[in-house]
């Protein structure tokens, strides 16, 4: 279902009747919803009678002197019953004939003042549940924060020529997440009948799904029959190097870890709920019994099994919401279930702009898109140039003793204390462990099995995403972690020999601000009338940095 709206600042010339059928053809939009129309009652029956015959609609022209809001919608593709109509609102209750999917929509249109704009909240708050999936989209007429007023024209959705703003949203609430509702907003340009950009936005798209990474529970750990599992499974028949043996029995007791969470631990919620809910009822029964001591001691075991199960389940949804801070402090779960619900949505790429514009939607497309353009920007391998050694003598030089601690054989207490600084909830510890790291060292060589990486895009948009517009974030596996922390270590102290003071960031002792002081003081002078010409070059440094040989 495609659901699109649009202030389209007056609908009385033709021109914006075509370019409303334009967007509504193209997209193949289900529902519109049409802001600042200032139609009368004969020129919407013209638009209807000759554009959409067989479409249905409400207004508020009969509140507004003008027309304000008008809500199209194709009987075919969507149910629509209309809930109420107000000065700046339309409610309704969608359903999407196709996928048989409902939610509440509020077309919304914002007067020009917070006191006038204080109605579209109580409707809001009344009208939008939590707990049934709602959808408000339109123009709000404010920002969520100052930059929303200044900045990338595509992050901005109305336009003055000279000013800009995010006064355009699309905003679902928590019930969307825990309905697992798909849904992507593109804002078009705003051509030239309107300051504005209109918002198509597509619902209820079939999610693909791709072979995710092993992830272990750190409540495993607790499970009781989690230790002799591992000390059954852990020394599998795996003969090899010592890289070799480590990911080959790793990879053996996924398998079994994988058929634990199947059998004993899936549910954990479901478990707990279950544990609260017996341990309730014999509370109420003991408190008509108080001198049963076969029920005391019922209640007294359950109590600590359904506070174990609680404490699980807390942690399962801890590592899934990522949020460390709450350890100790909230243990209300359908906070985690919101933010593992809303991580799920924000993991999941709906669509791509393309750099002509063009909206790409096709899940391997996409991938295609992604693969290729890191393809070019990495490259691919090809033997580098050979070390010119006497470029390297003419700088500074490790002494003796230098070099020496940097090439001494790797020792327990090094690998031990590389792999504690990780962090007690991500690395495996145990001999085979130390065995990989110190083969590494002893031989030169990693296993390409350790030498590979996950890489995970994080976006630095949410508004109209390019490929670009996506970080990718590598991450390790903590072998490959121990055998950087320990390198890393033994360097650090002649970095600052090596390195150029030039150099300001990420090297111990010296501060990026530096820099940023320091250009600003040479960049001072610029403004100074009848000085001498200068100019200056900003570098970008991103393809060179991240492609570092």
């Amino acid at each position: 279902m495609i659901v699109a709206t649009w202030n389209v600042r007056g609908m009385q010339q033709p021109c914006k009747h075509a370019a409303v059928v334009d967007i509504i053809r193209s997209n193949e939009v289900d529902v519109m919803g049409l802001l600042e129309t200032k139609m009368e009652a004969t020129c919407l029956k013209y638009l209807l009678e000759n554009y959409f015959p067989n479409w249905k609609s409400i207004n508020n022209f009969h509140d507004i002197p003008g027309g304000r809001m008008l809500l199209l919608w194709n009987p075919d593709t969507a149910d629509v019953v209309p809930i109420s109509i107000g000065e700046q609102t339309i409610n309704a209750k969608i359903k999407c004939l196709i996928s048989n999917n409902f939610f509440n929509f509020s077309l919304v249109y914002g007067l020009y003042s917070p006191t006038q704009r204080l109605p579209i909240w109580e409707s809001l708050i009344e009208f939008i549940v939590e707990e049934q999936p709602g959808l408000v989209s339109g123009d709000l007429n404010c920002v969520m924060a100052p930059d929303e007023r200044v900045g990338d024209r595509c992050k901005l959705t109305w336009t003055n020529g000279t000013r800009f703003s995010k006064s355009d949203r699309v905003l679902v609430n928590e019930a969307w997440h825990n309905s697992n509702y798909v849904a992507a907003t593109v804002f078009q340009p705003t051509r030239y009948h309107s300051d504005h950009s209109p918002a198509i936005t597509t619902l209820f798209g079939e999610r693909i799904s791709f072979p995710k990474p092993f992830k272990f529970f750190n409540f495993w750990t607790k499970y009781a029959g989690y230790d002799p599992l591992v000390k059954e499974k852990w020394l599998s028949n795996v003969r090899g190097a010592a890289q070799f043996v480590l990911p080959g029995r790793g990879k053996e007791m996924k398998k079994h870890l994988k058929e634990l969470n199947f059998k004993e631990t899936s549910l954990i919620s479901q478990i707990a709920t279950d544990a609260t809910t017996m341990l309730e009822r014999l509370q109420l029964q003991l408190d008509t019994d108080t001198n049963n001591e076969q029920l005391q001691t019922q209640v007294k075991a359950l109590k600590v099994e359904a506070e174990i199960f609680c404490r699980w389940e807390m942690q399962f949804f801890t590592q899934k919401a990522k949020n460390k801070h709450l350890l100790l402090s909230d243990r209300n779960t359908s906070f985690f279930h919101g933010l593992a619900k809303r991580n799920i949505a924000r993991n999941y790429i709906a669509f791509l702009c393309s750099e002509d514009g063009l909206v790409i939607k096709d899940q391997m497309e996409i991938n295609r898109k992604f693969v290729v353009y890191y393809s070019n920007l990495f490259g691919t391998k090809r033997a580098a140039q050979p070390i010119n050694v006497d470029i390297v003598q003419n700088g500074y030089m490790l002494n003796t003793e230098e070099s020496w601690d940097m090439i001494k054989i790797v020792t327990d207490e090094e690998i031990k204390e590389a792999m504690f600084s990780i962090g007690d909830d991500k690395a495996p510890v145990g001999d085979d462990v130390t065995k990989a790291v110190k083969e590494f060292f002893r031989t030169r060589k990693l296993l390409r099995r350790i030498n590979t990486t996950v890489v995970s895009l994080i976006p630095k948009t949410s508004s109209n995403p390019k490929v670009r517009d996506y970080r990718p974030i590598p991450w390790c596996n903590v072998i490959y972690k121990v055998i950087t922390k320990i390198i890393s270590k033994r360097i650090g102290p002649s970095l600052l020999k090596f390195v150029n003071q030039a150099q300001s960031a990420f090297i111990p002792g010296r501060n990026i601000m530096d820099n940023v002081y320091l250009a600003h003081e040479l960049l001072k002078g610029y403004m100074v009338k009848r000085s001498t010409p200068r100019f200056a070059v900003k570098i970008d440094l991103r393809k060179a940095y991240d492609t570092i040989n």
